[in-house]
This record gives C-alpha cells, sequence and structure tokens, in this order.
C-alpha cells in the first residue's frame, strides 16, 4: 500500500507538471497568434480548431481511454477475463484506425463544399485540407498516449507533454509571424506529427512497452465488443460536449462574421486558466475517491465537500481578479483591438467559476463509477447552451455567448447540487451561500468595469475586492483549516 501510494503522489505530481507546461504554452500561443492574425483571421482559426476537437470524437470513438482501463489488467494474472497487451493495443489500434482513415478522407473530399456551403469563406478550404494532417496526428498522439497511461508509464507520458509543449512555441511564433493564417494552420499540423514522433520514441525506446508486445492478434469479437462497450459513454460524453463550442461558434461566424469568434477566443483561453484549478485537483482526488468509495463512505463524503468549497473559492477569486480588471487583462496581453471581449470574459469566467464546481463531481462520478449519471448532466448543459445561444448570438454577438454561458452553468449548478444533497446526506448552505455570494460580486464588477472610468476605476475596484474577501472569509466553513495551513507553511505558530 505504501509503494502504490508513494508511485500514485509521484505520477500526479508528474501529471501535475505537465499539465502546467500544457496550459502555459497554450495561453502564451493563444497570445501570439491573436495579436499577429488579428481578430477576423483568428475567428477563422478558432473554427478550425473547433472543427478539429469536433473530427476527433468520431476518430477515436472513445477507444484510447477505454484502451487505458484494459491495459492496466493485462498484468493482473488472476483476472477472470485477461487480456494480453498485444491484444488489447493491436485491437484498439485496428477498432479506431477504421474511423480515423474514414473521416480524415471524408473531410478532404468534403473541404471545400464545407467551406463554401457552411462558412461561406473560399479560402477555409484548403485550410481544412492541411489540418487533416492535424487530425489524423491528433488521434495517434491519443492513441500512444493511453497507451503509456495504461502501461502506467506517467513520469514518461508527463514528459511528453511537456517536450512537444516546449518545441511548440516557437514554432507557432515563426510560422504565424510569417505566414499569417496559413502559417498558424501548418503549425498545427507539424506540431502534431511532431508530438506522435515524441510518443513514438519513448513507447520504444524509453518504456516497457515492447513491439513484441505489439504483435497483431486483432480478430478477437469477443473483446472488441468489451472494448466498445466500454468505450461508447466515454464517446457518448464528449459528443454531447464538445460539439457545443462547434456549433455555437459556427453559429456566430455565419450571423456577425470571423472577427466575432475572434473575441470570444481571447475570453474562452483565459477561461481555461480558472478551469486550471479543478483539472489539476482531479488529478489525485479520482484515485481518492475510488479508495474511500470502497474502504470509508464517510470520509468520501467530508472530502468531496471540502474540495467542492476550496476548489470553488479559489476558482471565484481568479474569476472576480479577471472579472474586475476584465479590459486591462486582455489590453496588456491581447491588445487593444481586443477590448470588446471585456464583457464576454466576464461572463465566462463566472462560468468557469460554476463549472469548477461540476468538475469535481464529475471527478467523483469517475472515481465511483458512475459515468452515466455525468454523461446526464453534460447533456443537460448542452441543452442548455445550444438553445440558449441560437437567440443570444443574433441579438448580442458573441457576448450572447457568454450569457448563454453563464445561464447554462446555473441551471447545471442547480441540478447538480440537488444530486449532491442526495449523496452527501448533509447541509449544503455553505456551497450554495459561495454560488450565491461569487455571482453577486462577479455581477457588481460588471458594473464597476461598465460605469467606473479614469480616476474612479482603482479606488472603487480596490474598495470592491477587498468588500469580496472580507464576505468570502466570513462566510468560509473551512477558514480555520485553510488559515492552519497557511501557517504551518508560513512557519508561524497557530
Amino acid at each position: 500500500m505504501k509503494d502504490t501510494g508513494r508511485k500514485l503522489l509521484i505520477g500526479s505530481g508528474f501529471s501535475l507538471l505537465a499539465l502546467i507546461a500544457v496550459k502555459f504554452a497554450d495561453i502564451v500561443s493563444s497570445i501570439v497568434v491573436a495579436r499577429l492574425l488579428g481578430p477576423e483571421n483568428l475567428g477563422m482559426f478558432t473554427i478550425i480548431k473547433y472543427l478539429l476537437e469536433l473530427l476527433c470524437i468520431f476518430t477515436v470513438l472513445g477507444i484510447p481511454t477505454a484502451m487505458v482501463k484494459f491495459l492496466a489488467e493485462s498484468d493482473v494474472k488472476a483476472q477472470k477475463h485477461k487480456s494480453t497487451r498485444a491484444k488489447v493495443v493491436s485491437t484498439s489500434f485496428v477498432s479506431m484506425l477504421i474511423p480515423t482513415f474514414l473521416v480524415c478522407v471524408i473531410i478532404f473530399i468534403l473541404s471545400d463544399r464545407i467551406a463554401q456551403n457552411i462558412y461561406h469563406e473560399s479560402r477555409l478550404g484548403f485550410l481544412i485540407e492541411i489540418s487533416v494532417i492535424t487530425l489524423f496526428a491528433m488521434s495517434l498522439f491519443m492513441f500512444g498516449s493511453s497507451i503509456l497511461q495504461g502501461i502506467q508509464e506517467i513520469k514518461k507520458l508527463s514528459l511528453a507533454r511537456i517536450i512537444n509543449s516546449i518545441i511548440s512555441l516557437p514554432i507557432i511564433i515563426i510560422l504565424v509571424y510569417y505566414g499569417g493564417l496559413k502559417g498558424a494552420i501548418v503549425s498545427k499540423a507539424i506540431i502534431a506529427v511532431m508530438g506522435v514522433g515524441i510518443v513514438g520514441w519513448i513507447l520504444f525506446h524509453g518504456s516497457r512497452f515492447t513491439i513484441h508486445d505489439s504483435r497483431f492478434t486483432v480478430h478477437d469479437s469477443r473483446f472488441t465488443k468489451r472494448l466498445l462497450n466500454l468505450a461508447f459513454p466515454i464517446f457518448l460524453s464528449g459528443l454531447v460536449m464538445t460539439p457545443a463550442l462547434w456549433i455555437i461558434t459556427t453559429r456566430l461566424s455565419m450571423t456577425q462574421g470571423f472577427a466575432q469568434v475572434g473575441l470570444f477566443n481571447v475570453a474562452y483561453a483565459l477561461m481555461q486558466i480558472i478551469l486550471f484549478i479543478p483539472m489539476a485537483v482531479g488529478i489525485p482526488l479520482i484515485p481518492k475517491v475510488s479508495e474511500l468509495n470502497a474502504s470509508n463512505k464517510e470520509e468520501l463524503r467530508s472530502t468531496l465537500l471540502t474540495s467542492l468549497y476550496i476548489v470553488g473559492l479559489i476558482s471565484l477569486i481568479i474569476a472576480m481578479l479577471f472579472s474586475v480588471f476584465s479590459k486591462n487583462i486582455l489590453s496588456l496581453l491581447y491588445g487593444a483591438k481586443y477590448l470588446d471581449a471585456w464583457k464576454i470574459l466576464i461572463f465566462l469566467s463566472a462560468s468557469a467559476f460554476l463549472a469548477s464546481l461540476g468538475y469535481i463531481v464529475g471527478y467523483y462520478l469517475i472515481g465511483v463509477g458512475k459515468m452515466w449519471i455525468g454523461v446526464l448532466f453534460n447533456l443537460i448543459w448542452f441543452t442548455c447552451v445550444i438553445g440558449s445561444s441560437i437567440p443570444l448570438v443574433e441579438l448580442y454577438g458573441a457576448t450572447g455567448i457568454g450569457i448563454a454561458y453563464i445561464g447554462s452553468y446555473v441551471i447545471l449548478t442547480g441540478v447538480i447540487f440537488c444530486f449532491a444533497r442526495k449523496i452527501l446526506s448533509t447541509s449544503l448552505v455553505s456551497l450554495i451561500g459561495l454560488v450565491i455570494s461569487g455571482l453577486l460580486f462577479i455581477g457588481l464588477s460588471y458594473l464597476g468595469v461598465k460605469y467606473f472610468y479614469g480616476k474612479a476605476f482603482l479606488p472603487g475596484s480596490i474598495l470592491l475586492l477587498v468588500l469580496f474577501f472580507v464576505v468570502e472569509y466570513f462566510l468560509c466553513p473551512v477558514k480555520s483549516q485553510v488559515l492552519g495551513t497557511v501557517k504551518n507553511i508560513l512557519g508561524l505558530r497557530l
């Protein structure tokens, strides 16, 4: 048990380091691309990026994630339905390669029609054709990464992601600077192909995976059925969430133009900084939930409630700072031409605060094996955001998407709280108070940014932030534990 815990802690640390590197590279590249391309070209780049994310669902079909489970079980000799690595890897590869190849061929053939009939922009046809290379490489990268994860080479997987992130920055800067929009699209293809090369090299030269392990034994219909049965809810969950961005940004480009998509993209990139908090917590939380679910249900409830509040509070603090200084952040990072995105940033910051709570509940569901409930939550969010964004985009452009996001997450948070109240069997007054106070202060920050000008802005903003921190301090049910931890870190007496 001690050895398992040590490996889990080390693996979580490397995963966290890789996540930080990837997020940092994403933010820096988004700033570079936004400044060099301008809102309109950035909008077209964003459309293709979201299109690739959507198509990737249909190329991998949830198979890489399902493969992780079977690879992890492959060395357990007492397993009743033991599957060798050769069977798992080869069957998974063929099952994924067929849809990947078909989707790539179809998109390549239809690229000009997609550009003309959907986006009414002929330039996108050639760019989509180039992006087919990216799509194919992305699918292979996910497959190779899942092999490393399944054989528990977390350190090597993290190293591959860090190397790919470091290499990507100079490639993006050089190609976008000299090639503009085409350079941005080509850079994604080059980075994706290099990622496959890095993972492949690590697989065959730096891990416990060998070519002998991957000898093809694909004619196993029984295992293929088991693989696809596990992959289906994973695929369905992705199919519910991922298309939302593509659908609403496509609608935005058709009705308001690509420049509005560019404004939305910079705000959405900053939103990901807030979501980094629950994603980082999720690395150690999933195995911890799995352990407590089997051993100590009472401690599980306490851990979940504490995790929800602390993650929500940290996310709220960042969201509040992003809201109060939205114009300053956009101007500093992306330039004055993106200042109009300040409203979108405030709405998405509030949405990210609420989404952080949903992320923690989602990790809990993975840990206890109730993935279909997560699919239901995703479906509720998808229905709300798509249904509301269609009229709101017509009225308010990219800001309408921000409004649709916050409205959808308010509804989803209410549903999640009803679920959490049932599984925790305890009062959620503290969490409800956090949500209400958080949304209230973000609303006040919106008014402050809109109506405070010149010399009045800084003192008004500072006063609002001081009031915010005072209220949250007195509302916090775990402030004694948090303060004790901080004092211990600082070496002070309690």
